[in-house]
This record gives C-alpha cells, sequence and structure tokens, in this order.
C-alpha cells in the first residue's frame, strides 16, 4: 500500500538587499541583514499563529484556489506537530470505526444542515426527535481516532495528541478534501484502497506542502467501516 507523503518546505524566494544607495555600503554586504530580518519576521509569526488574528489566515492554495476551511488548517497541524514530536517519523497512520459513507456532501456539511432546517421549518422533515436521542444514547460517543507514529525503531501511539480535535464523526469531514485535492472522483471515495496526493502553498509562513496518501476502508458489518489514512514522512524539507 502506497503510503501518504507530506513533505513541508519553504516556499523558494527570499529577501534579497540590493546595493545600498547614499551611504557607501556594498550589496553583499546588506544580504545578511536581510536574511536575519526574514527569520526573525518568521519566528515572529510562528508566535503569533495561536492568536484569532493569525488562525483566520492560515489555510492553503491548492491548484490556485484558496482554503481556509478546518481540513485545509487541520492537516497542516497535524504534520507539524507529528514531526515536531517525533522529527524521524516515516509514517503516520490515523485509523477510526465510522459508519458514513463517504459523499461529496460531507464537503459542504452546512449546506445539507441549511436544508434539513428548512425541512424542519416547513414540516417536511422525517427527522423524530425522540428516536433520534434514543439513538445517541444507545450509541454513545463517537469513537477516538487512533494514531500511530511509525519509525524504524518501531511504533508509537498518539491518540491524546488529536483526541481534542478530531473522532469518528468529524474525522470524514476531513479526509474527504484531501480526496477533493487530489482529483479523485467520488464514486471512488469508498473503494477499498484509494491512493492519492496534491501540492499545497501556505502563503502566510511561506511553506510549500506535497501530500501523498493511501485511505483504506474495510467494511465490518451492517455499515460499519473501519478507516485508515497512512501519510508518509520521509520526504525532507524541499
Amino acid at each position: 500500500m502506497e503510503a501518504w507523503r507530506c513533505r513541508a518546505g519553504r516556499a523558494a524566494g527570499g529577501a534579497r538587499a540590493g546595493s545600498a544607495r547614499g551611504n557607501g555600503m556594498p550589496g553583499d554586504a546588506a544580504r545578511p541583514r536581510a536574511r536575519r530580518n526574514t527569520v526573525e519576521r518568521k519566528r515572529e509569526q510562528e508566535a503569533e499563529r495561536g492568536s484569532p488574528a493569525v488562525r483566520r489566515r492560515l489555510g492553503l492554495i491548492v491548484d490556485g484556489e484558496w482554503y481556509a476551511n478546518s481540513a485545509a488548517k487541520f492537516w497542516p497541524w497535524f504534520l507539524d506537530e507529528t514531526l515536531r514530536a517525533w522529527p524521524e517519523a516515516s509514517a503516520a497512520e490515523l485509523s477510526t470505526l465510522s459508519g458514513a459513507l463517504l459523499d461529496h456532501r460531507l464537503l459542504f456539511p452546512q449546506c445539507a444542515l441549511q436544508a434539513e432546517l428548512e425541512q424542519i421549518l416547513r414540516g417536511e422533515s422525517s427527522l423524530n426527535w425522540n428516536e433520534t436521542l434514543a439513538e445517541l444514547e444507545l450509541v454513545g460517543e463517537p469513537c477516538p481516532v487512533r494514531v500511530c507514529v511509525h519509525g524504524d525503531g518501531g511504533h508509537s501511539v498518539l491518540s491524546d495528541g488529536v483526541s481534542d480535535v478530531v473522532d469518528s464523526e468529524t474525522l470524514p469531514y476531513l479526509v474527504v478534501w484531501l480526496l477533493q485535492w487530489s482529483s479523485i472522483p467520488p464514486d471512488q471515495w469508498n473503494r477499498p484502497l484509494v491512493n492519492g496526493s496534491f501540492t499545497g502553498h501556505d502563503p502566510f509562513r511561506e511553506l510549500a506542502y506535497t501530500f501523498r496518501f493511501s485511505l483504506s476502508s474495510c467494511h465490518l458489518s451492517e455499515g460499519l467501516y473501519r478507516r485508515t489514512v497512512m501519510l508518509d514522512l520521509t520526504a525532507g524539507a524541499d
């Protein structure tokens, strides 16, 4: 099974200091100062990343289109945090149980919610709140997402790393964007094995990500699937 490869590298280009005018300073002497200023600016941006103003600017450009949805923020974050904790990691695996089929409507869940609300207001919805609440009480909380980080020396379980961010109900909404950005037709999303790749650019932090992934869907019983996303982390920085 081809693994999912993520590569984060700094986008090409940097500040170049030209020859200084009026003070006799040669251009070569100005370049180190420009490089230092660039590094300091990027460090300041990293330090501010947790602020609401910066989070609003985080996202990815894929095929010339700007995306600032949850998936465009989660996948770079997951990659960064995994490699920060395990710099020598070779792959990361996210696995969970899910009863949801992967569908293009998961790309824009707010549209489905709005349609359901309109049906409720018109009295056309088949939703039975008593049955729904009883089903939720019977099923219980969503399943956790199990994360394994693989390396040459074995593997480590990182389940706590995403437990507050994603679970079995929210993971499909993130996975479908990997498939969409890879230009994989929706009628192939639920196949037993799907491989994809795409490139995303983070213009705010001047980072370029090349994503390659594999998604396996194993049908267990009665519409229950075990879905596993494998990410290959062996690529170095560009």
